[in-house]
């Protein structure tokens, strides 16, 4: 069931489409560009607004084994720092990206304030259930590392759609498409999914060239518009195999990939989070024993991803 405003025509205002669709959908799929600034302000609005209908907020950038501080701190709860960045900093990523940026701390921090307001939202750890202390060789991190998609998957399907609840998903885009087999997107097909603009495309000057009369931030739906028939290329042309070559996609069309379409702003004026400069010494000191496992990986333990960024060697 689509609200009203995903049936309006035209790109519509992207908070009022939001809004509608967490309350027509069980389900909304919406990209995340990582450590996009501009796009976490646009979600802190929506998660905060009382209008917003989803129970759960499903994150990519959590250790589901740290579910029960993810609990007590969205509550209300006081949690240490030292136990609280545990859940980003500990996910199966860490070798590769830490979710140390400020906009991932503030994304909790705006869950946390609207629930002390009087909220009842939920935030689930998608990512699984690692120990780092029990990861002693390549093959113990693998195990987790390959179930991404999956984990997050039967999270949602037992934590929200088990528990007859609505979730917004908030995850990157590329584990989104509808034609990659494995990924979180295939398997709901009946969650609108929403890709945000980033601009990484090789054409993406054909991109913000339909959207130049557009209001900031808005929405459009992509089949039966301009946006149906671009390819990967429009998209995401930053995405590298294992030998650090370009990945080579089909000829898939917008229009079998997602439903709509965020725009944020054109690429020039898109704001990244800052990633922390530097780590203390006691953790500084795991992620090198941590990326010695990254070194070491067989080709490949997942599909390559472009939105995973290296964290400051510092």
């Amino acid at each position: 069931m689509e609200s009203s405003a995903t049936r309006a025509d035209g790109p519509a205002p992207a908070l009022r489409w939001l809004l509608g669709a967490s309350g027509a959908n069980q389900l909304v799929g919406l990209g995340e560009i990582h450590g996009s600034a501009t796009q976490h302000d646009v979600v802190r609005e929506l998660i905060s607004h009382p209008e917003f209908a989803a129970d759960d907020l499903v994150i990519e950038f959590g250790n589901a084994l740290y579910q029960d501080v993810l609990d007590a701190y969205i509550s209300g709860e006081g949690v240490p720092l030292e136990q609280l960045n545990r859940i980003w900093r500990d996910t199966t990523q860490s070798p590769i990206n830490t979710w140390e940026d400020p906009i991932y701390t503030q994304l909790l921090a705006t869950v946390r304030e609207a629930n002390l307001a009087g909220a009842h939202l939920g935030v689930l750890a998608g990512d699984p259930p690692i120990d780092w202390q029990k990861v002693q060789k390549v093959e113990d991190w693998l195990s987790f590392l390959t179930d991404r998609d999956s984990h997050y998957a039967s999270v949602v399907e037992t934590e929200v759609l088990g528990r007859g609840r609505r979730g917004l998903l908030l995850i990157g885009g590329m584990h989104l498409l509808r034609k990659d087999p494995i990924g979180v997107g295939a398997r709901f097909p009946d969650m609108p999914i929403i890709m945000p603009h980033g601009g990484y495309g090789a054409l993406n000057e054909e991109v913000e060239a339909v959207m130049a009369e557009w209001p900031i931030p808005s929405i459009s739906r992509v089949a039966g518009t301009p946006l149906a028939g671009f390819t990967m290329a429009h998209l995401n042309s930053q995405v590298f195999d294992h030998e650090g070559k370009p990945a080579q996609f089909p000829p898939w069309r917008w229009d079998q990939l997602f439903d709509y379409y965020l725009y944020l702003s054109p690429r020039a004026t898109l704001r990244r989070s800052t990633v922390a400069a530097s780590y203390e010494p006691g953790f500084r000191a795991e992620l090198t024993r941590r990326r010695e496992f990254a070194s070491r990986l067989p080709p490949p333990p997942q599909r390559p991803s472009s939105e995973q960024r290296r964290p400051d060697a510092g």
